[in-house]
């Protein structure tokens, strides 16, 4: 590509970054009340890892959300949440959680220049009702610099939520079938950090992020909610854990699978089995694939039942109770 191509790309992804890819509100327990989640996903570059030669996590389509390594100046990424800031009332919430995503780590200048960074971290931190902020990293990115000038650049009554993909608690499932290239001693270390800076680890854990039976998948789940919360309470941090049903994104190796007939997403009766368990450890958040990523297929039962998990689940998500996932199925048994 010659330099004057290259210049209207620039100029093209700038043209579309006034406003962020999407926000979407939802039902939460923030910090023991009943509040709101507002999910913000930045149009930036995307996630270094995965734009790198040998391509990144093998499930993730959050590339088309990006700009694919197009750069995207602190400016851009600032009026992007000055866009958020302009159509999002927060005084109507007492209780607000807000999700900052870039489809990568927030935490990495080549993704989220610092200067942007900091700067929307200070916005925020304003903001009426904010009571936590998460942010996304992978661990390399994860470092006592980094974390300090994002903490420094919030309120001191704003808590700040770390998120980390650890995904899945088999070290060959992990690196092998998800490539996610990055061992267990690393996000170890990562949560060591975020001890040291006083914030909260948020941890992801999949279901069903590969061919497998429900039930292993189950297994699994259960297994790196058990291993996150054994890490977090040996460097005393805060955890809570994002419940991630794995969904079908196109033009991933996942799709590939599905398309082949080889790969079924997790039952949803699984997926509520799994929030039940999982939230005798802790805070549990489960995932409804609400990305804007256009799945293939998601996590399913049949028509009836569906309706009636899917409200569960967003109730549960609000409430943190657990008896709101005590549902029983239709005539189809489960």
């Amino acid at each position: 590509m010659d330099a004057d191509s290259q210049d209207l790309k620039v100029l093209s992804a700038r043209g579309s970054n006034g406003k962020p890819v999407s926000t979407e509100t939802a039902p939460a327990w923030v910090k023991g009340i009943r509040g709101k989640r507002l999910i913000v996903i930045f149009r930036g570059p995307g996630c270094t890892y995965d734009l790198r030669p040998g391509g990144g996590c093998r499930y993730c389509g959050f590339r088309r959300l990006t700009t694919e390594g197009v750069r995207v100046e602190s400016a851009d990424l600032i009026a992007q949440f000055g866009w958020v800031k302009s159509h999002v009332n927060f005084s109507q919430e007492t209780a607000i959680e807000m999700d900052l995503y870039n489809s990568g780590s927030f935490l990495n200048d080549l993704e989220v220049p610092s200067e942007a960074r900091l700067e929307i971290l200070r916005e925020v931190g304003h903001l009426p009702g904010v009571r936590v902020v998460v942010i996304e990293s992978r661990p390399e990115y994860i470092t006592r610099p980094s974390l300090l000038e994002a903490r420094r650049a919030l309120m001191e009554s704003v808590a700040l939520e770390v998120a980390i993909g650890l995904d899945a608690y088999d070290n060959e499932l992990r690196e092998q079938l998800l490539q996610k290239g990055f061992t267990r001693t690393a996000f170890e270390q990562a949560v060591g950090r975020l001890a040291e800076v006083g914030a909260d680890l948020l941890c992801y854990v999949m279901i069903k992020p590969w061919s497998m039976t429900d039930d292993a998948a189950l297994q699994d789940a259960i297994h790196c909610a058990e291993y996150a919360h054994e890490v977090a309470s040996r460097h005393s941090v805060r955890c809570r854990i994002a419940l991630e049903p794995t969904f079908v994104v196109p033009g991933t190796s996942l799709a590939d699978l599905y398309i082949a007939g080889l790969y079924e997403p997790v039952s949803l009766w699984v997926v509520r089995q799994a929030a039940e368990r999982i939230a005798a450890l802790g805070s549990v958040y489960v995932g409804l694939w609400d990305e804007n990523l256009h799945p293939l297929a998601v996590p399913s039962s049949c028509v009836n039942c569906q309706r009636t998990l899917l409200g569960a689940l967003q109730q549960f998500n609000a409430t943190q109770d657990r008896s709101d996932l005590k549902v029983a199925p239709c005539e189809c048994h489960g």
